[in-house]
């Protein structure tokens, strides 16, 4: 119940049109990629932060240095200035000219951080104070200190603590330093990062498409393999597979598959009905009808006067007409329905050719054309009552339109792996036009032909038919006024032929 219950769900399930499902395939890849644009612009945006913070970190070094330089330099003179009694101008001293423009450019590089500005702060008003300190000494230098004074070891001592307050500069200067030398090797981990991110999008990208494409193509074939069943089914007369689901484009050209199918079986269905009426209640009562002509004419049903055979005559014919035409559907049906089953056999083509003599003697005799059949010592492999057919067909034709006087040829051959049958006539041809289609159903080489000199149009496309039947071919040559050639070929077994001919009235 439950294997039911999915087999339903499956049934039922929606299924994207083959337009949907190249979206997805596009969109598939088409995602991915903007996925990796997004992720190797992140890593490029770290990388230029990487390399701005690297650059501003070497300039805070650099400005830090030169800092501790004018610093240490402005504390030396201050030194000198107290040991040789030599009074000192600061703003004379050119360091602290460098001091305070490295100092506001130093500021402008640390930006908001807290913990490097109160270090600059710090140096900056060590560096105030220790300049105050030399105007207070410059002011006071006639008055000699004492090496041994109390005054002059408290500017000592004051100098002292201005070194160690520009000694914190070090640590400043020597953090951004190692963030400025580490940077080379960070960049070069971002670049890995990259080359690490593009093989695995481009593998990822790889296998999604594969993946999505193989469950696409799978599905989509899958369901094309149901369209190539069917129409194995329909060319063997099969039922079709059911409707396959979904409104996509396949299951729309399955349902209309299934449709042609319903309107074919329909047509084959009623083609049948008619071809039975026709059987059953045309053939049989203009059966009825020609014996009852044939009884008039031989006189069972009285005595019948010259006008009245003549109209007897005429019925004869458009009844024999008419029983043609409809034995040459009939043939026609049954060939095209497969239901032609052929008795294959070794046949004398000398038997052949006599069946065939005989049938058409009468209409050779009524219109004065000679019939011309070659004596030959050949087998055929094929069924001798078709074979006959399809040479009663031609020689019907010939003498149908040749002239009074005039001979039509019945004649074989031994060819390679086949026997060829030839018959050829002197009357009037077919024109060019007309021998790419002469063996179509229901063609006359002239319009009037059918009313003229009767026929149904199907005698040589019945000929064609059954010659193919027996695995041959059936070609024509013609030229207008000077006759007809019409062969065929059909497998052999043995034969040989030989070469008088006789001429039969």
């Amino acid at each position: 119940m439950s294997s039911s219950s999915e087999r339903r769900r499956r049934v039922d399930r929606p299924h994207l049109s083959l337009a949907h499902k190249a979206l997805v395939l596009l969109a598939v890849p088409l995602f991915l990629q903007i996925a990796l644009v997004a992720l190797l612009a992140h890593v490029h945006s770290q990388a230029e932060q990487e390399a701005r913070q690297a650059e501003r970190a070497r300039q805070i070094s650099e400005t830090a240095n030169a800092m501790m330089k004018d610093a240490y330099a402005i504390a030396s003179l201050i030194m000198d200035s107290l040991e040789h009694g030599v009074a000192v101008d600061p703003a004379l001293i050119p360091q602290v000219q460098d001091f305070e423009e490295d100092s506001r450019q130093l500021k402008k590089l640390l930006g908001d951080d807290p913990r490097s500005l109160a270090i600059l702060d710090e140096v900056t008003g060590a560096t105030k104070s220790a300049l105050a300190l030399t105007r207070d000494v410059s002011g006071n230098l006639d008055v000699r200190f004492p090496s041994h004074s109390q005054q002059r070891k408290n500017i000592y001592r004051q100098l002292r603590r201005y070194g160690h307050h520009v000694a914190r500069l070090t640590a400043l200067q020597q953090e951004n330093r190692q963030i400025a030398e580490g940077s080379p090797l960070r960049q070069a981990q971002y670049r890995e990062k990259v080359k690490t991110t593009l093989v695995l999008f481009t593998i990822l990208d790889v296998v999604a498409v594969l993946l999505v494409g193989f469950y696409f193509t799978r599905h989509i074939f899958r369901r094309l393999d149901v369209l190539i069943e069917n129409s194995r089914r329909l060319a063997a007369g099969q039922p079709l597979a059911p409707r396959l689901p979904g409104a996509d484009e396949v299951a729309r050209i399955d349902s209309a598959f299934h449709n042609m199918a319903e309107t074919l079986s329909e047509s084959a269905r009623f083609r049948q009905e008619v071809l039975q009426m026709v059987s059953h209640d045309l053939r049989t009562p203009l059966s009825t009808v020609q014996s009852l002509i044939t009884m008039a004419e031989d006189g069972m049903l009285g005595q019948i006067n010259e006008r009245g055979q003549r109209l007897l005559a005429v019925a004869d014919r458009n009844v024999q007409h008419m029983i043609t035409l409809i034995n040459d559907l009939l043939d026609i049906e049954k060939i095209e329905s497969g239901s032609i089953h052929l008795e294959k056999a070794d046949v004398p083509v000398s038997s052949i050719f006599e069946q065939a003599e005989q049938a058409v003697m009468q209409a050779a005799q009524a219109r004065g054309v000679a019939i011309e059949i070659a004596t030959v010592d050949l087998v055929a492999y094929g069924d001798g009552n078709r074979l006959v057919q399809v040479l009663v067909n031609l020689l019907a034709n010939a003498i149908k339109f040749s002239p009074a006087g005039s001979t039509v040829r019945l004649s074989a051959e031994a060819r390679p792996g086949a026997v060829e049958f030839t018959v050829s006539d002197r009357g009037r041809g077919i024109p060019a036009a007309k021998l790419g289609s002469i063996f179509e159903r229901f063609q006359q080489v002239r319009s009037t032909d059918a009313s003229e000199q009767g026929g149904s149009g199907l005698g040589l496309a019945i000929c064609k038919a059954l010659v193919e039947l027996h695995g041959g071919d059936i070609r024509v040559e013609s030229e207008e006024d000077r006759g007809s050639s019409f062969s065929f070929r059909i497998p052999s077994r043995s034969g040989s032929s030989a070469g008088t001919a006789v001429t039969l009235l």
